[in-house]
């Protein structure tokens, strides 16, 4: 569901009450100025209540509490004029002179929601309800702990509300928008069907009750939902990109991005609308423009996360690594909590070789993410191929405790066991195997580890064997397969080998074994394939005798 802001009670009460508080003389009660600062009818522009409200204070020497309702109406007025620190002052002032004037409280609480100052404004709400509870109170106050993500107190908070005004819609609208925000759906459709009852002109709640259903996999009813919201407010931007999301979801993404185009449509600088349709043009392979609408969604929301993550993987596709790893990097500055941006950095850093920034990557993503069995593999693998055996075969290890069932955790380390500890390496092979039997990887890796150890030759061949029978032109399967007859003396079958893989490419690996095979049967034409075998790779002889083939 996209973003939709709660709503809040902002009924700023401004001056009936004060008639009771201020006591005036018959002259001051016809003055214009008290009329502007009251402002009852609403004809008066906020300038002009501001004028009227400072005059009425400065007209007492000593403001004390029969003035509270000046400051107060004054507040308001600036409030309105989005002056929230004026406002916050002479709410402030009204507190000092009247330290029991709850309303003050709740108008400063709202002040400081509009400058995002949770806490300050849950202090004030509370100390609003502790004097005079209202229902309006209790459900901004539920909006507050909801912004704060502590749901179970929102929902205590609207359901105070809905006790003190059992019709108050947009309690029961928010109570709804929380269970939602909590994955609670069955619950935020009962909330918001509720509200519907209440109103059923509500477009946001049709809407919202359809994000509900879609999230439940009941697409026909939030489908349904979706078109009367969009019948009850046609230009509400936010009805078409949840709609949007749904059709995302079902990977219709023609339709997902007509709705998304109707919502930018509605709303042109809504940066999570650019997300979604760059996340459905990306779906559908249209890089360039998933990579415009990501830009888009930065440039209206230069401090949205989401898009520079999303960007960054879509530059990773296209293997422009530095532009990637900018992008994560962006990603992380606007949102520490996004962690995976060090998972995702980490794996465009390797693929453009600097292994010691993916290592530092993978290392600061398993510190916030102790169990995430990929991140073990992919620097266990890096250490694998850097050399540093010990560190690889300990992050294999762990890889494969959080996930056992993961045969290339397995395969890894029997490749980082190798030469130097072959029953260790033979028996993940054996494990690898058990989870994936269908792999001719797995079993041609295990006919190398027994021909390079120069042990159980015999289930060598077996492997490859079975290597070749799932991939007939395994070319590395009839090298070590054509290795071990060479090693247990069958020369026949081993030229045969070789020669079927010289068939599928050149190598210096099949030239030299086919040349010792062929010196093997008597054939001097070997040495013609041993000197080529060795213009391709100078070390290759001793290559061959470092497992168990001496030099012809």
């Amino acid at each position: 569901m996209g973003t939709r802001h709660f709503a809040v009670a902002a009924v700023m009460a401004a001056w009936p009450v004060m008639t009771a508080w201020l006591p005036v003389t018959p002259a001051m009660a016809q003055s214009i100025n008290e009329t502007m600062c009251n402002n009852d009818d609403g004809r008066f522009a906020e300038e002009a209540r501001i004028q009227g409200c400072t005059a009425l204070i400065e007209a007492r020497k000593t403001p004390d509490k029969s003035i509270a309702g000046a400051f107060l109406n004054r507040g308001v007025a600036y409030r309105r004029l989005n002056n929230f620190d004026h406002a916050i002052a002479d709410y402030s002032e009204a507190i000092r002179v009247d330290p029991s004037y709850a309303l003050a409280y709740y108008n400063r609480a709202l002040s400081y929601s509009f400058k995002g100052a949770i806490d300050q404004a849950i202090a004030d709400y509370s100390e609003a309800i502790r004097l005079k509870p209202t229902a309006d109170a209790f459900n901004n106050r539920g909006d507050k702990y909801r912004d704060k993500g502590e749901y179970e107190r929102a929902i205590a908070d609207f359901n105070e509300a809905l006790k003190l005004e059992p019709k108050l819609e947009m309690a029961v609208y928010n109570r709804g928008l929380t269970y939602y925000s909590m994955g609670d759906y069955d619950h935020a459709i009962a909330s918001f069907t509720e509200a519907v009852k209440l109103n059923p002109k509500h477009a946001a709640a049709f809407s919202d009750r359809g994000s509900s259903y879609n999230q439940k996999g009941d697409h026909d009813r939030a489908l349904v939902d979706f078109a009367e919201a969009s019948r009850l407010d046609p230009k509400d931007a936010l009805i078409y990109h949840n709609r949007g999301l749904l059709y995302a979801g079902l990977k219709d993404y023609d339709r997902a991005i007509a709705d998304y185009d109707k919502s930018l449509q509605l709303d042109a600088n809504n940066a999570t609308a650019y997300l979604s349709r760059g996340n459905a043009y990306l779906a559908k392979g249209d890089r360039d423009h998933a990579i415009a609408d990501y830009g888009e969604a930065i440039r209206f929301n230069p401090k949205y996360s989401a898009p520079y993550f999303n960007r960054g993987l879509m530059y990773r596709r296209l293997k422009d690594y530095d532009r990637a790893i900018v992008d994560y990097s962006d990603s992380l500055r606007l949102d520490a909590g996004r962690v995976q941006a060090y998972f995702e950095r980490a794996i465009a850093y390797r693929l453009k070789g600097d292994n010691a920034h993916a290592i530092a990557d993978y290392t600061e993503h398993l510190r916030v993410r102790p169990d995430h069995a990929a991140s073990f593999y992919n620097r266990g693998y890096i250490y694998r191929v850097t050399g540093h055996r010990d560190r690889a075969i300990a992050d294999f290890t762990e890889a494969v405790r959080i996930d056992p069932k993961d045969a290339d955790g397995f395969e890894q380390r029997a490749l980082a066991y190798g030469r130097a500890d072959p029953e260790h390496a033979l028996a993940d092979y054996a494990e690898a195997i058990r989870l994936n039997p269908t792999s001719a990887d797995l079993f041609n890796g295990r006919c190398f580890a027994r021909v390079t150890a120069g042990r159980e030759l015999q289930e060598a061949i077996a492997d490859c064997t079975e290597a070749i029978r799932l991939r007939p032109k395994y070319d590395v399967a009839l090298d070590n397969r054509g290795h071990a007859y060479l090693r247990t003396g069958q020369f026949d079958l081993a030229l045969a080998d070789f020669e079927a893989r010289l068939a599928l490419g050149n190598s210096a690996y099949g030239l030299y074994g086919r040349g010792v095979a062929k010196l093997k049967r008597g054939d001097a034409a070997g040495l013609a394939d041993i000197t080529d075998a060795k213009a391709l790779q100078s070390d290759i002889a001793a290559y061959y005798s470092s497992r168990g083939v001496p030099a012809p």
